[in-house]
Formats: structure tokens, C-alpha cells, sequence
């Protein structure tokens, strides 16, 4: 949402400002608006201001309120620094079955660049894991 904003984005901008006016524990916000509190907050957590002192779209990503539920087929890459230590430390805690599965997914660590990428990528792809 613009800053400038529509008359949509000030309505918008009020009734957040009405919703967490005081609030600044999530526990105060459960108090106040009871059973509606979790669809404020799923809500108003697909708002975003955004300005020249106020961009955070980059984050949204991140917004989303509870947990997330899916099976290891549904992971495409892991991203670890170290991927051979992180497969060690798994492997260590995990049941040798599901430690199994997360091996056949490619590993990827975050200070690679995309020759490196792309190159763990086809490896793990050719292996036919």
C-alpha cells in the first residue's frame, strides 16, 4: 500500500490504528479482541506500508501466523551453511528413515555462488536421488 495513500489505504491505515491502539503484547491483543484476534493478525499482516522511510516488502514472505505443515517431498533444497555438517547433525538426531528421505534433497549452503548452485543442483538430479 502507498503511503500517500487512496481513501481505501487511510480506512485501512484506521482501522489498524483502532485494532492495536495500546497493544503491544500479543497476550493484551487476545485480551481485547478475544476470538477474533488470530483474523486481525492474518489480516492486517498482508498490509504493508510502504515509503521512503518504510519498505518491507521483501519480508512478506515471513508474515504468515501459525504453523507450517508439509511432507518432505514437498522441500525442493536445503539451505544450510556447511551442508555436510548440518547432514552429520541430523543424522544424528533424526530416525535413519526420514534422515534418508532429507539426504535425496539437495543441500545448498548460502555463501555459494550460482556456479556452485547449479552445479549441487544437476548432481543431485543425475544421482537420480
Amino acid at each position: 500500500m502507498n503511503a500517500r495513500g487512496s481513501d481505501l489505504s487511510n480506512y485501512l491505515l484506521a482501522q489498524f490504528e483502532d485494532a492495536f491502539n495500546g497493544i503491544t503484547q500479543l497476550r493484551v491483543l487476545k485480551a481485547k479482541k478475544k476470538e477474533h484476534f488470530e483474523s486481525i493478525i492474518q489480516f492486517f499482516a498482508l498490509l504493508n506500508v510502504v515509503s521512503k522511510k518504510h519498505d518491507f516488502l521483501w519480508e512478506r514472505e515471513w508474515r504468515y501466523m501459525g504453523d507450517f505443515e508439509f511432507d518432505y517431498r514437498d522441500i525442493v533444497a536445503v539451505i544450510a551453511k556447511k551442508p555436510d555438517e548440518f547432514r552429520k547433525e541430523y543424522a544424528a538426531r533424526m530416525r535413519p528413515k526420514a534422515a534418508d528421505v532429507l539426504n535425496r534433497i539437495p543441500h545448498l549452503d548460502p555463501g555459494w555462488n550460482h556456479e556452485e548452485i547449479v552445479e549441487a543442483l544437476a548432481i543431485q538430479m543425475w544421482d537420480g536421488e
